[in-house]
């Protein structure tokens, strides 16, 4: 109940917050993330383990076919943070469970120019290591994206 609690205070102050830097951190406290907007408001991302700096501060962006890229001018407009603590049955292998622990950041980001789009970041963040992913949300005038870069 208690970590029910924490979690809500968590989302709430994160989802009324407009700082431009996000940390999450691994289960055991080893690994951070820092997930930011920078003063030239693109997105970047870096990795600590145990203080020593793994990733450098890394610009993240897409460029694509025939629009415009996509990385810069953007604003966060909301977060959610979550943890996991759960297992699964693979259908075989050695382990009759997989543990499946991690804290979670969701990143919902929109450009602050035309054409406006909007994305989210998610990151997961093991005691093993981390894990991230784009979500392009759906927009009436795009129907398709091609990566370049």
């Amino acid at each position: 109940m208690k970590n029910l609690c924490f979690l809500v205070a968590l989302l709430l102050l994160f989802s009324c917050n407009s700082k431009k830097n996000i940390l999450v951190q691994s289960p055991d406290g080893k690994i951070n993330v820092n997930f930011g907007v920078n003063d030239s408001t693109a997105i970047f991302y870096s990795i600590q383990t145990e203080g020593k700096e793994v990733v450098k501060p890394s610009p993240m962006g897409f460029d694509f076919n025939g629009a415009p890229g996509f990385g810069k001018n953007l604003k966060i407009v909301s977060v959610a943070e979550t943890e996991v603590n759960q297992s699964w049955t693979p259908v075989y292998g050695e382990r009759k469970e997989i543990p499946d622990h991690y804290r979670q950041v969701l990143v919902r980001l929109k450009e602050t120019t035309v054409p406006e789009r909007e994305f989210e970041v998610t990151f997961r963040v093991y005691n093993e290591g981390v894990a991230f992913n784009y979500t392009f949300l759906p927009q009436q005038e795009i129907q398709s994206l091609t990566v370049n870069n």
